[in-house]
């Protein structure tokens, strides 16, 4: 399968949902060690007090993971007095804050658009997360299985969708009764009260204080999930109705077009994204916008393309 270059996809600034898979077998479980699950999130609320990003949502299963994450267009000035805050938050270690103090002017620009690339995000992510696993639990190789998978989300209205998606996980798993049980998900972080690296709920509903975003959110995760449909208000029960969420739980059926598209959103939308990356190079032939949900989201998943072998020589 053809991977999209970095560029064309995962350095597009906007919302990402993002989907990374533990090596071996799905059976193994290794994010469900002791420890292993708070260390993933301790990592996630570090790395974006560093880097630009932002993460909506996560849920955290056995051997996968999920996040919707935004990262903005990168900025051309950043104080050097921020720069370094954040320097020294990535590299505390003494010997390495004498390296900082001798960066020339080079070093500081090519570090603040690094802040701003979500490929290095999940890179210093993945490799942190991979060092303490095999440290804490005495095991060598590799951690993961490849690279992480990227899918754009138009906007933050398919966004909400996407994490609404992804913290119905533990149910489709069997791993939890309802989304907010489950210590992985986001959503049990959000009413404990320790979001606040997380981006605000109320950015996406249309309410006036986050507690009223954090109810109405529990309620449609709730309408998606199957769970007590007769108790969500009819106001919520008529809005999800008209966004084509008709009937509920419908979020307990796997929909892998989150993980298996290269983009998420409107026709019009997938189908500018399929021009440009015509025009790119990444497709030859003649891709359309596939209806997803009865037309509720519209994807494209990459172009499948045959491995030649190379000419030998002579």
């Amino acid at each position: 399968m053809a991977r999209m270059s970095r560029e064309t996809n995962e350095e597009i600034a906007g919302w990402h949902h993002i989907h990374g898979l533990a090596a071996g077998k799905r059976s193994d479980m290794p994010l469900l060690e002791e420890g292993a699950t708070e260390k993933l999130i301790e990592l996630l609320e570090h790395f974006s007090s560093i880097y630009y990003g932002k993460v909506a949502a996560f849920s955290i299963q056995g051997s996968e993971y999920d996040l919707v994450l935004y990262f903005p267009k990168e900025r051309e000035r950043v104080s050097r007095q921020e720069l370094r805050r954040r320097a020294l938050l990535m590299y505390p270690e003494d010997y390495r804050r004498k390296w900082i103090a001798g960066w020339k002017e080079e070093d500081w620009d090519h570090y603040r658009r690094r802040l701003f690339r979500f490929s290095e995000f999940m890179r210093n992510l993945h490799a942190a997360y991979a060092r303490w696993y095999n440290w804490v639990f005495d095991r060598r190789g590799r951690f993961w299985a490849g690279r992480f998978k990227s899918a754009v989300l138009e906007n933050r209205r398919v966004a909400l969708d996407c994490m609404l998606y992804i913290e119905a996980a533990p149910l489709r798993l069997g791993l939890a009764g309802a989304p907010e049980d489950w210590p992985g998900n986001s959503i049990s972080r959000r009413i404990a009260g320790r979001d606040g690296w997380l981006e605000a709920l109320s950015k996406f509903l249309k309410t006036p204080t986050e507690e009223e975003a954090l109810e109405e959110y529990r309620r449609r995760l709730a309408w998606r999930s199957g769970i007590s449909p007769e108790a969500i208000p009819e106001e919520i029960r008529e809005e999800e109705i008209k966004r084509g969420y008709e009937e509920p739980g419908m979020n307990l059926q796997t929909q892998r077009f989150w993980t298996d598209g290269v983009a998420i959103g409107s026709e019009r939308f997938i189908q500018k994204k399929v021009d440009a990356l015509k025009i790119e190079g990444a497709y030859r032939k003649r891709k359309k916008a596939i209806s997803q949900l009865g037309g509720i989201h519209y994807t494209v998943r990459p172009e499948r393309r045959p491995n030649r072998r190379e000419p030998e020589d002579g």
